[in-house]
């Protein structure tokens, strides 16, 4: 079952937080890439991608990255699944609470 998460501002605000505070590598389609390598390079006068900080780079697209794949997510979630908030997801307190607000979305 593919369950999309979606998130609130809040939420959104937390995870780029989190990314800005402690990055990690991750996967970018490679046109989304090149589009924001290019965009990078301009904005910070650079010639070549190898004078790019890469944690900088990480801080800086991870805004780009979520606004790109959320419009993929909703439309996955559409198709193949379901979809939950973060919110009603973070008030659950058990299991059978996330299962019953899973179950919810499904009907």
């Amino acid at each position: 079952m593919i369950l999309y998460i979606r998130a609130s501002k809040t939420n959104e605000t937390a995870l780029i937080e989190r990314a800005q505070t402690h990055p990690k590598p991750l996967y970018y389609q490679a046109d989304f890439l090149k589009q924001q390598l290019d965009i990078y390079l301009q904005k910070n006068q650079l010639i070549y991608v190898a004078q790019i900080n890469p944690n900088e780079f990480v801080r800086w697209v991870f805004p780009r990255l979520l606004e790109h794949r959320k419009p993929k997510y909703k439309a996955i979630a559409k198709k193949y699944g379901y979809t939950i908030d973060s919110e009603d997801l973070y008030q659950c307190k058990n299991a059978d609470e996330v299962f019953e607000l899973i179950y919810g979305a499904m009907n």
